[in-house]
C-alpha cells in the first residue's frame, strides 16, 4: 500500500509541475490553437492538475477507513491540519514579506501577472487567510491557494463523506457525485450562492466534494481495478494511458465549443475522466510503476505542495524585479532555481516537522488506546 501511495505522491509532483508551467505561459502570448486544443496542453494544464489533486486527496484519505471500522476524528482532523495549515501559514507570511519588498507600485506590462499585488492587504485580508475557509479573495497574495479552501471544507466532512461511500454500492456513490457537482452548479449559476464571486465560492466546494468522492471510490476499488488492469495486454494499457491524457487535456478544446454558462462544471467531468484514467495506470502498471518511483520524480512527489504554495510569489517578484532590466525568457531561468530551493527547504523543514507531529500524535493515541484496551481485558480476565 505504501508503495502505491508512493507513486501516487510522484504524480501529484507531476501536476504540480504543470500548474507552474501552466503560469509561466500565461505570461506569454497566447499559444496557437492547434496547441491549445491538443494533447501537448497535459504540459502545462494547471486547472486540470487541481482536480487531479482533489481526487488523490479522496483517495489518499480513504485509506485508513479501508484499514479499520473507526477513525478517530479528532486525530483525523488535527492531522489534517498540520499536514495543510501549517505549510500553508507559513507560506503566506513569505509570501507576504515578499509581496511588500517587490511589488513597490510597479506598473510593469507583463501579461497576467500585473493583475496581483495591486492592492492593500487589509488587516480583514489576513483573518480571512488565516481562517482559510471563508470567503475572500484569494488572488491578494499568492492566487494559487483557492484550491486549498475548497481541500480544507472538504476535509473537514470528509470522513462522514467516506462513511457513506463505504456504506454504499458503487454507483450510488457515483449518483451522489453527480447530484453535488450538479446542485454546485444549479446554486452557482441561479442566484442562490451567497459566495462574493470569488473562486472560494461554497457552490463550488459542493461540486468539487464530488471528485473526492470519485477518488474514494478508487481507493475502494483498488485492488480489484490492479487486477483487471493488469489483465489487459501492454498496447491496451498504453491505449488506456493515451486515453487517459487527450482526455484530461482536450476537455480545454471542448469549452470553445460549449458556449453555456455552466460549460466550467460540465468540462471538468472529462478531466476526472481523464484524471481516473491516470490513477489507474499508476498504481497499475509495472511499467508506469518503474518511471514514476525515478528519483527526480519522486523528488518533484516529495516537494509538490511547497512548490505549489511557493512558486507564484517567487514568480510574480522576480517579474516585477528584474522585467525592466533583463530579457523575460532569462527571468525564468533565474526563478526557477530559486522555486525549487525554496521548495526543498520548505519541505525539509515545515512539512517534514508536520508530518513527524501528526505520526508522533498518531502513535500516542494508538499506544494509549491500546493500553486502555489491554486494562479492560485484564479487568474481565481478574
Amino acid at each position: 500500500m505504501r508503495k502505491r501511495i508512493s507513486e501516487l505522491d510522484s504524480l501529484r509532483g507531476l501536476a504540480a509541475l504543470t500548474v507552474l508551467f501552466g503560469h509561466i505561459l500565461n505570461t506569454f502570448p497566447p499559444l496557437p490553437k492547434v496547441l491549445l486544443y491538443s494533447p501537448f496542453r497535459i504540459f502545462w494544464a494547471g486547472h486540470e492538475a487541481v482536480i487531479l489533486f482533489f481526487m488523490l486527496s479522496g483517495f489518499v484519505l480513504t485509506l485508513p477507513f479501508l484499514k479499520t471500522e473507526k477513525v478517530n476524528y479528532g486525530l483525523y482532523l488535527v492531522k489534517r491540519i498540520l499536514r495543510i495549515y501549517i505549510p500553508y501559514v507559513i507560506a503566506i507570511f513569505v509570501s507576504l514579506s515578499i509581496m511588500k519588498v517587490f511589488k513597490r507600485g510597479t506598473q510593469a506590462d507583463i501579461r497576467w501577472i500585473q493583475n496581483f499585488w495591486q492592492k492593500e492587504f487589509s488587516f480583514s485580508d489576513l483573518i480571512n487567510h488565516l481562517l482559510l475557509i471563508s470567503d475572500f479573495n484569494t488572488d491578494a497574495v499568492d492566487p494559487v491557494i483557492w484550491s486549498l479552501v475548497h481541500e480544507m471544507r472538504i476535509s473537514i466532512i470528509f470522513p462522514f463523506v467516506v462513511l457513506l461511500v463505504l456504506k454504499s454500492r458503487w454507483y450510488q456513490s457515483l449518483l451522489l457525485a453527480i447530484l453535488l457537482s450538479t446542485t454546485g452548479a444549479l446554486i452557482s449559476f441561479s442566484g442562490l450562492d451567497v459566495s462574493q464571486g470569488y473562486l472560494t465560492s461554497y457552490a463550488h466546494t459542493i461540486h468539487y466534494t464530488a471528485f473526492f468522492i470519485v477518488g474514494s471510490l478508487l481507493a475502494i476499488n483498488k485492488e480489484f481495478i490492479v487486477e483487471i488492469f493488469n489483465k489487459f495486454s501492454l498496447k491496451i494499457q498504453l491505449l488506456i494511458l493515451v486515453s487517459g491524457i487527450c482526455i484530461y487535456s482536450l476537455q480545454t478544446g471542448l469549452g470553445y465549443f460549449l458556449r453555456i454558462e455552466t460549460g466550467l462544471f460540465f468540462r471538468e467531468w472529462f478531466i476526472v475522466v481523464g484524471a481516473g484514467l491516470l490513477i489507474v495506470v499508476s498504481i497499475s502498471a509495472k511499467w508506469a510503476s518503474v518511471f514514476l518511483s525515478k528519483k527526480p520524480i519522486k523528488f518533484l512527489g516529495e516537494i509538490s505542495y511547497s512548490l505549489y504554495l511557493y512558486h507564484l510569489p517567487i514568480l510574480i517578484a522576480t517579474l516585477y524585479a528584474l522585467h525592466d532590466f533583463i530579457p523575460q525568457p532569462i527571468i525564468y531561468i533565474i526563478s526557477l532555481p530559486v522555486i525549487f530551493g525554496v521548495s526543498t527547504l520548505s519541505f525539509k523543514i515545515v512539512e517534514k516537522s508536520s508530518i513527524r507531529y501528526g505520526q508522533a500524535l498518531s502513535k500516542k493515541w494508538n499506544k494509549k488506546k491500546a493500553n486502555t484496551t489491554k486494562g479492560i481485558k485484564g479487568t474481565v480476565n481478574h
